[in-house]
């Protein structure tokens, strides 16, 4: 199973019909999708689009969707004024811009991070439908709870914490965001390991079905 590193954009697209600027995690960490950064200034947030978003377009829908706000276009970023990034995402989080980024080409057809519903799993591969999540911010355990076709079973993904959150500059962090976006009803494939010591079992390789 071959896998990109860290693509959140497909990852966080699969579940909406157009792309947001950003969700949250489970972890509470906002997540990019069509944003590429932000930061506080001059009493307001300005947030910087990823390149081919179609910055116009964007505002005119998060316009649409919340005319309270107030949103400028500066070069490639959008400035939303007398608001902070706590307040604005918890707002916006997850709604849908009217704008749907190109997929990005892998380099290999094998690559993909959502696959198809009638993908063959591999011999050493699980599939499971998620039930429910959990997530402990004191050590950076998620626990998954998943359902497979041998019983009910529980997954334990570690995440490198920072100031309560998933580090988002971790790398491995990086490889495992997708997991945070999660469901119930996700239905995820992976290939279980087994760590000493631990009633739980982790993964490593995993992909998520696309619904």
């Amino acid at each position: 199973m071959k896998l990109i590193s860290f693509m959140i954009v497909i990852s966080a697209c699969y579940i909406l019909n157009a792309d947001p600027l950003i969700v949250k995690g489970v972890d509470g960490t906002w997540l990019p999708v069509i944003a590429s950064s932000w930061s506080e200034r001059n009493n307001g947030v300005i947030v910087v689009l990823k390149e081919n978003a179609d910055i116009e377009k964007i505002r005119a829908k998060l316009s649409e969707t919340f005319p309270n706000l107030k949103i400028e276009v500066s070069g490639n970023a959008l400035f939303f004024s007398s608001t902070n990034i706590e307040s604005l995402f918890s707002l916006i989080s997850g709604a849908e811009t009217g704008v749907v980024l190109p997929e990005k080409k892998l380099p290999d057809p094998s690559s993909r991070l959502i696959i198809p519903q009638n993908t063959e799993l591999g011999p050493d591969e699980v599939e499971g439908t998620v039930e429910s999540l959990s997530f402990d911010t004191k050590t950076g355990h998620l626990f998954i709870n998943i359902t497979t076709k041998t019983g009910k079973m529980t997954l334990q993904v570690t995440y490198k914490m920072k100031d309560g959150k998933a580090d988002t500059n971790d790398e491995k962090n990086k490889y495992l965001s997708r997991l945070l976006l999660l469901k119930k009803g996700n239905v995820i494939v992976f290939k279980p390991v087994r760590t000493v010591g631990s009633k739980f079992t982790s993964l490593s390789d995993y992909l998520i079905r696309k619904q």
